[in-house]
């Protein structure tokens, strides 16, 4: 076993073991029929599913199995003889193929190339060129071009004779014959040159495989229905459909047997309600069922305007936005301390001063000093609260309150502050419990009725 071989046998040992079975296939045959590719869709099938597929252990590599073996075994040729009509060869040599490879040489028109086209005929390759004869020697009438072959095929090596006249030797189909006329040939008919060994094609007819494998799985894939059957629209709230929507892939048989079988309490509820239905009016149950119908309708339409409107990311961003405004209200007041500390008066910088600034600053620039920018601190200026002239330590106090005002944090907090009322202002006003407790009245819903949903869902 060559090394290639021995890398191939280790690779195909390491797959799965349908794709082993595939690759047996292609030692024994060339091509895979129907069923054979039927036989592999199911093992792969089968092996995806982990159902534990026992699998022959002959379906594995066996030692000295690889693609460059011939379909009858190993093939080699031996010899040519017998030569007859093919330019000047000699009729009478022998010419053996002995050892792994074989030199031909001499003098041009000593026939080597004469050789490669008698080989080229008798193997069926393609462009083989034409054979002439042996222009020093007239064709006998009703002669042919001839030539004998030797080859072994087979495990024994047995060797084997073919006598060549016109067609192509069956058993030498598979020997590659590549020299300048052939490659001249691709060039000049513009057909795609491609040599791919033979350990190579082993591969593309194992991928070939696969994709015919692919193909019935997905053809089987789409026969599988992707989506459960729809439930009668007459009943979208009723136990049976919030069960059914919970099916899915992983629901057991047993959990299905359990929830659908007729037990003997399902027999008492539906005796108990053909006497419902015989004591009373069907029409006037009809509309009082229609009505619970009509509020329970209006009731979820409320629910799923306030969840949506209400989620948790909102809440969250609502409840972030109060503890940004409170810490940066906290770093304001520690400034303040630290700025207006020693004043005769205590809460310069808190919020109710601030309020009374800004209603200051209003007054100042809409009233008393108009054309003035906020504070007015010039030589006329006067408190617009008090209206007494402003000292020089007034003047000075007052620059330091509008700075303060206008400072980074504080404009950090009037966006935030601004942030949180807008978050505020998308609040839906929620209707009040005693609005919800009468839908649910005027709905017709017994208490009863209220709290199965609510058992169902803890």
């Amino acid at each position: 076993m060559t090394d290639t071989q021995k890398e191939i046998k280790d690779w195909l040992e390491g797959q799965r073991r349908w794709l082993q079975v595939a690759a047996r296939m292609l030692f024994a045959k060339t091509d895979l029929t129907d069923s054979d590719i039927l036989e592999l869709t199911e093992l792969c099938h089968k092996e995806a599913n982990g159902e534990g597929v026992e699998v022959p252990s002959t379906t594995s590599v066996p030692d000295g199995s690889s693609p460059t073996t011939h379909k009858s075994g190993q093939l080699r040729l031996v010899s040519i003889s017998n030569v007859q009509n093919v330019n000047a060869l000699s009729s009478t040599e022998e010419v053996k193929l002995d050892g792994d490879i074989t030199v031909f040489y001499g003098q041009n028109g000593s026939g080597k190339s004469s050789y490669v086209r008698l080989l080229k005929h008798i193997c069926g390759s393609r462009y083989p060129g034409k054979l002439l004869g042996n222009i020093y020697k007239e064709m006998e009438s009703g002669s042919t071009q001839e030539a004998t072959v030797t080859y072994t095929s087979g495990d024994n090596n047995e060797e084997q004779r073919y006598e060549w006249e016109k067609d192509a030797c069956p058993d030498l189909s598979d020997v590659d014959i590549f020299d300048t006329a052939t490659g001249d040939a691709f060039v000049r008919d513009h057909a795609a040159v491609r040599y791919e060994p033979s350990e190579l094609a082993f591969f593309s007819r194992l991928v070939d495989v696969c994709d015919k494998v692919k193909e019935r799985l997905e053809a089987k894939k789409s026969r599988v229905p992707v989506s459960k059957p729809s439930m009668p629209t007459d009943m979208p709230y009723t136990r049976e459909k919030r069960w059914y929507d919970k099916i899915a892939w992983d629901t057991t048989r047993e959990e299905v047997l359990d929830y659908c079988t007729d037990t003997a309490e399902h027999q008492a509820e539906r005796e108990q309600l053909k006497q419902v239905l015989q004591q009373n009016d069907p029409d006037a149950e009809k509309k009082k069922v229609e009505k619970k119908k009509e509020g329970l309708e209006a009731l979820i339409k409320v629910a799923n305007a306030a969840e949506e409107q209400l989620s948790n990311d909102q809440l969250e961003g609502i409840a972030n936005a109060r503890k940004e405004v409170a810490d940066l209200e906290k770093v304001a007041a520690s400034e303040s301390q630290a700025l207006f500390s020693g004043l005769p008066l205590d809460g310069v910088g808190t919020a109710a001063w601030q309020q009374l600034w800004r209603a200051a600053q209003a007054y100042s620039t809409t009233e008393a000093y108009k054309e003035m920018p906020f504070p007015h601190t010039g030589d006329d200026a006067r408190c617009v609260l008090c209206h007494q002239s402003l000292a020089h330590e007034a003047k000075e106090r007052m620059r330091r309150f509008e700075d303060f005002v206008k400072g980074q944090i504080r404009s950090e907090i009037k966006k935030r502050q601004e942030e949180l009322e807008r978050q505020l202002g998308n609040i839906p006003t929620l209707p009040a419990e005693e609005d919800i407790e009468r839908r649910v009245t005027l709905a017709g819903i017994s208490d009863e009725e209220r709290k199965e949903p609510l058992a169902e869902a803890i």
